[in-house]
């Protein structure tokens, strides 16, 4: 193998810039500079773009690799290489490990960076004459004239126009960029399970007074523009100290509260419970380019592997709810929070029937009567639920519809009811990712589910579906919207639903406003909680060559039904084919 396919060494090139660059050996003499070069990528499994001086090309795709993140040796170039995408195998190193590997590696390039300008710039001091005083540069402006090298400051959060108009206004704080990157290199946090199929937010770590946990990263937005359950839940995070510090500025002005999305685009973060005794606060910073960094700061020492909880937002008395309280989950009575949200939830209550019987006195009273008999005139109902969640309430869309899906569905008439079963379905999910067996997971019920009854919201990328494609793993076939077969690439939990020839639930659709899909996983029997829930085979399946995986039949798939059907199916085409001949 030349060595123009692969190299490994301990040289440090130049890093890659912001526009890919050609790429040369070291080997190479100054009379081949005029050559045309190969252009270069790295595409690791540790998810960093980097050289690390140590890289090795895939024979296939040509792009590079680390070689400790793919397990192979210093110095040694294997005869014929591919990479993990194009050979799929187990690698002895994972991408947790790979990850740790080449943070450390750029933190200390960073810290070393850092100190040979501390050296430099004193030795032209000295040499001007000068006595200055030690200032050591953040990383942030030790790498500010060198865009091109080490990794790019990324906007990780998504804003709404009104969130980007207000944080834009705000004045950048000291050391931010700082902050941020480090904040993206650290994992100090991760998802842990706190109890059986109760997810939250663990540290990694022992964590100090005022440290750093995370950086809470999704779509931001105005807290009136959000949809949310009043107290927080469900990656929904209320912020109200955006306005903490700045001059003249009111600080309970709610027009100024942010809200931050983290269910879609976010990170670990999405996890964290709320507690009415906390051990972490949310934190902010302004950096450059408009860049707002919320943080989970802890209020106080954090053990490792011990959860990191939030205290409820400010809004929490509002909620008609019961508090999620990680505290007191299993007895909510014992949260001091809960039980005066209880009180206030009674007291509201109570003043809205006495404003509906001083207004049906005051009716009555008015009223003209017949024959002298008083004519009662009942209210007028309370509005339909399903009405009014369309109307006051804005569902966040969670899918993303590739042409021209947007099309069909414009001439499709809203459901009744719809803005309140998505609602409904992503603060109460009924299921959740699990083991099922050893090293095969699967989607699992965390309470019993009766028939007809919605277990979890499919979201993902929206298409036409392509009818000679094959079946892929997370991709399901839906056509109950009476118009073209749609192909749906979930990103939630129910991309690990499995497919059986006796499934327990199946596929259906609502249309909410502003033309929302929503795709449902329903029961169609009584589903027990530890459940795996199953969906049955579509089209795709049954077209494929090779075997289908039933979740019923694992062990066996001779037994199963569908399998069967799909054997005759295939068996089927060649006949055909001789007789078209």
């Amino acid at each position: 193998m030349s060595s123009s396919r692969k190299r490994i060494g301990s040289y440090e090139p130049p890093s890659p810039p912001s526009s890919k660059v050609p790429r040369r050996d070291v080997q190479e003499s100054d009379s081949s500079e005029d050559e045309e070069e190969d252009p270069w990528e790295v595409e690791c499994q540790c998810g960093l773009h980097h050289d690390d001086g140590y890289t090795v090309q895939c024979d296939r795709c040509k792009t590079w690799q680390h070689t400790v993140c793919m397990g192979l040796p210093k110095g040694k170039v294997p005869g014929a290489y591919k990479c993990v995408q194009c050979d799929p195998r187990n690698l002895s190193v994972s991408k947790e490990k790979a990850k740790r590997i080449q943070r450390k590696f750029l933190e200390e390039k960073w810290e070393a960076e850092r100190m040979e300008l501390e050296r430099a710039r004193r030795l032209e001091a000295a040499c001007q004459g000068t006595i200055i005083r030690k200032i050591i540069p953040t990383r942030s402006q030790s790498l500010t004239n060198r865009s091109s090298q080490g990794p790019k400051f990324e906007q990780l959060n998504q804003y709404s126009k009104g969130a980007y108009d207000l944080i834009n206004s705000l004045d950048l704080t000291n050391g931010a960029d700082s902050l941020l990157r480090d904040s993206t290199l650290r994992k100090s946090s991760q998802k842990i399970f706190v109890e059986r199929f109760v997810e939250g937010l663990g540290t990694t770590e022992n964590m100090k007074e005022h440290q750093l946990i995370i950086q809470v990263i999704g779509y931001v937005s105005l807290l009136h523009e959000a949809s949310r359950q009043p107290g927080g839940g469900n990656g929904m995070f209320m912020y109200d100290g955006l306005m903490v510090g700045v001059p003249g500025a009111v600080i309970r002005d709610c027009s100024k509260f942010i809200c931050i999305d983290t269910k879609v685009q976010g990170n670990d973060s999405t996890f964290t419970r709320r507690s009415c005794n906390s051990n972490s606060v949310l934190k902010h910073v302004i950096g450059s380019n408009g860049t707002l960094g919320l943080f989970i700061v802890s209020t106080k020492i954090i053990s490792e592997n011990e959860e990191v909880t939030l205290p409820f937002d400010p809004d929490w008395k509002e909620s008609d709810s019961p508090l999620e309280c990680a505290e007191h989950s299993k007895n909510l009575k014992l949260c001091a929070f809960e039980v005066e949200r209880r009180r206030q939830a009674k007291e509201r209550k109570k003043q809205m029937k006495d404003k509906e019987n001083v207004k049906e006195k005051t009716v009555q009273k008015d009223q003209p009567s017949t024959s002298g008999i008083p004519v009662r005139v009942l209210p007028s109902p309370p509005p339909n639920p399903f009405q009014q969640s369309a109307i006051t309430h804005h569902i966040p869309q969670l899918n993303e519809y590739l042409d021209p899906v947007p099309d069909l569905l414009k001439p499709l008439q809203q459901t009744s009811g719809a803005d309140y079963l998505l609602e409904e379905s992503r603060r109460n999910p009924k299921a959740l990712r699990a083991f099922v067996s050893n090293d095969v997971e699967g989607l699992v019920t965390s309470k019993p589910v009766p028939p007809e009854k919605i277990i979890l919201e499919m979201t993902g990328t929206v298409s036409i579906a392509d009818e000679e494609e094959g079946p892929t793993t997370g991709t399901f076939l839906y056509k109950g919207l009476g118009t073209s077969p749609l192909q749906i690439k979930s990103n939630n939990d129910t991309r690990f639903t499995r497919k059986s020839c006796q499934p327990n639930s199946v596929l259906k659709h609502v249309i909410g406003s502003e033309k929302t899909l929503g795709v449902f996983i329903v029961s169609v029997v009584n589903i027990q909680e530890d459940t795996e829930v199953t969906l049955p085979f579509d089209m795709k399946d049954f077209n494929s060559e090779l075997p289908l995986k039933c979740a019923e039949h694992s062990n066996n798939s001779g037994l199963c039904s569908a399998e069967q059907q799909r054997k005759e199916a295939s068996e089927e085409k060649p006949k055909k084919g001789k007789k078209r001949r």
